[in-house]
């Protein structure tokens, strides 16, 4: 489990790099700065949740989380891939 709580460190670390970059798309786009940010959010409270369940010793729990976790993680990233990535390039000279 070593291995979820690395992982749940190392995207709260890329989130709070990315929060910068969400001020700035908010110039452009509230909307999308802020549905970025929902989605930080509930990854990291999805990770808290799981720390809670392997704690307890809840494993159905637990493994539903990790799916939930790794789900909303992923779709954060393919999000930022196919419109704030492309939005950005047209927002900010580089």
């Amino acid at each position: 489990m070593d291995i979820l709580i690395e992982v749940q460190v190392l995207l709260d670390e890329h989130y709070a790099a990315e929060r910068p970059l969400l001020r700035e798309i908010e110039k452009h786009s509230s909307r999308i700065a802020a549905k970025i940010a929902t989605q930080h959010a509930e990854v990291l409270e999805i990770g808290a949740h799981l720390d809670g369940a392997l704690a307890g010793g809840r494993d159905d729990d637990a493994l539903r989380l990790v799916r939930r976790f790794h789900a909303m993680a992923r779709h954060n990233m393919i999000e930022e891939e196919r419109v704030v990535f492309p939005l950005s390039g047209k927002w900010f000279q580089f």
